[in-house]
């Protein structure tokens, strides 16, 4: 891989393992993504976790008691809602080396559940991501390589020698409707898939 600087970051085009090496899929427009995307009820959103199982069924309650963090299963419904080809699917992903990574949903879709399966099922489907370390000292300046762009971001973290993190949209400056996991001091990573459009500020 070749890094290159860009202001005081890091930029590294990280190479994932992929099933399919050919074509990959355009990623999905981002205003359509804003208005598929279950957010949170804390941060402008509409959705609790209560109105996410509801949502999903009680596949997804159990899928909460192995990861306590509902962001993949935001992004899957977001990404399931847009359909075609952005859909997840109706197989079962098996992905992170740990089991079945995803649930099936009263629609017969399947929802991701692992942070961890997640990326190599972007990097599969939509090709590599471009990914940054974070910023420790400062790290309300992680996020600063991707000001003016949108799209889909994946913050990987370890914690208790597990790997974890968050999915979530990324809106020029800031986190649509979910709240800024940057913050996060167990973040090693920042992976970013630029979605086309035009992009407003909002």
């Amino acid at each position: 891989m070749q890094p290159s600087a860009l202001g005081q970051h890091i930029i590294i085009a990280i190479t994932m393992p992929s099933k399919n090496p050919g074509l990959k899929d355009e990623l999905p427009k981002f205003s359509q993504m804003k208005l598929l995307y279950p957010g949170y009820y804390l941060h402008g959103g509409t959705f609790r976790d209560k109105d996410l199982y509801q949502l999903l069924g009680t596949n997804a309650s159990h899928a909460l008691d192995k990861v306590h963090n509902t962001a993949p299963m935001r992004m899957s419904v977001a990404l399931n809602r847009y359909n075609g080809r952005h859909a997840i699917g109706p197989q079962p992903v098996f992905l992170s080396k740990r089991g079945r990574d995803s649930f099936t949903g009263p629609n017969g879709q399947e929802y991701i559940f692992s942070n961890t399966a997640f990326g190599p099922f972007m990097a599969s489907k939509y090709g590599d991501p471009v990914a940054v370390k974070p910023d420790k000292r400062h790290p309300e300046l992680t996020m600063e390589a991707f000001t003016g762009k949108q799209g889909i971001v994946r913050l990987v973290s370890y914690r208790r020698k597990h790997p974890s993190g968050h999915m979530g949209l990324w809106d020029c400056d800031h986190f649509f409707q979910s709240r800024d996991w940057t913050m996060d001091t167990h973040i090693i990573a920042v992976e970013f898939w630029e979605t086309p459009g035009i992009y407003t500020y909002n």
